[in-house]
């Protein structure tokens, strides 16, 4: 398996790789994916869905899905396997994804949208590393969020200094220590995330981008889910204001920025920006198509033929057993 990545890596592109059938071809590409994005075995059947991947059998699947983690309520680990800089957690009760982003130098670290029912899985989780919580960050104003104030009075009893940090538009604004505004850079240790305004769920929104050492990150929160729209439970929702702020602030963002949204409840912890602007049709239909799907329930997807912003030969190759690197 190890040897099957290294040549994919080290091939010159365009690279292309055929069998008979697409079997082996097609679990080739998937492994190489998984390995270079840190897919879980949930992301793996879902990109087989995605790509069309017919020609993948069972078996090959089943092979597959033993060699790559599993999401569990205990999961918690790098979110890629080159970038250790970022920790991804996952609380089963609320679907919840909290990040904690650490500076290997400074032992400083960052804490994107905790729960208050995850406190001491986060707090031992930072003894353990030896880290120094600097700031927690909210990326939205969200219900699962509202006791920001109970999730720094706990915190502070061991990380006395971290400060709570949100949006100059969060509507609870008297919790917190700083408030920023889209463009401002947030530091700590060595690393420092941009603040990207993301109006439309709330106009308290944000995203924050992460360019580490090795790969490129953008925290969405309930903004951009994987291949989904967003959360849909809020009452002060914008929804032109929302899909503007997307296509604007985030599917901007080079291709291989790897996405990390607040919540998934569907084994989808991680995609990049080429994928969610492939794959992800909410965010370039007609605005009024958007407002159906986030007010009622959504429409049944548009199979991979009918979404014309994908590459025409995507099926093409399938058919021929071709898996295609560029």
């Amino acid at each position: 398996m190890r040897a099957l990545i290294d040549a994919i890596d080290e091939l010159p592109r365009p690279l292309v790789i055929q069998c008979t059938t697409a079997n082996r071809s097609g679990i080739a590409l998937l492994l190489w994916l998984a390995h270079a994005r840190g897919y879980t075995a949930e992301c793996a059947d879902r990109l087989v869905k995605d790509l069309e991947l017919d020609t993948v059998k069972l078996e090959a699947l089943a092979w597959l899905r033993e060699k790559l983690p599993k999401l569990s309520p205990g999961f918690h680990g790098p979110l890629i396997e080159h970038a250790p800089e970022v920790l991804q957690f996952w609380d089963p009760q609320s679907h919840t994804l909290t990040y904690l982003v650490r500076c290997a130098e400074s032992r400083e670290a960052v804490l994107i949208d905790p729960v208050l029912g995850q406190v001491d899985r986060d707090l031992s989780v930072l003894k353990d590393l030896g880290l120094r919580l600097k700031y927690i960050i909210y990326t939205h104003d969200g219900q699962e969020h509202s006791s920001a104030g109970v999730v720094k009075r706990h915190f502070r009893e061991d990380q006395h200094d971290v400060q709570i940090l949100v949006s100059t538009a969060f509507s609870h604004a008297e919790l917190a220590d700083r408030r920023v505004r889209n463009g401002e850079v947030i530091k700590f240790g060595k690393l420092a995330m941009e603040v990207r305004a993301t109006p439309g769920l709330n106009d308290g929104s944000m995203a924050f981008t992460l360019q580490t050492g090795t790969a490129a990150f953008v925290f969405t929160g309930d903004t951009l889910w994987v291949r989904g729209g967003a959360k849909r439970d809020y009452q002060r929702h914008n929804l032109r204001k929302l899909q503007e702020s997307v296509r604007r602030q985030i599917l901007t963002l080079p291709d291989e920025t790897i996405v990390c949204p607040g919540h998934d409840n569907k084994g989808r912890s991680v995609s990049t920006v080429e994928e969610e602007r492939l794959f992800n049709s909410r965010f370039s239909q007609p605005i009024s198509e958007f407002e159906d799907y986030m007010t009622q329930e959504p429409p049944s997807a548009k199979s991979l033929a009918e979404r014309p912003f994908l590459p025409p030969q995507s099926k093409a190759n399938a058919a021929f057993g071709v898996a295609a690197f560029m």
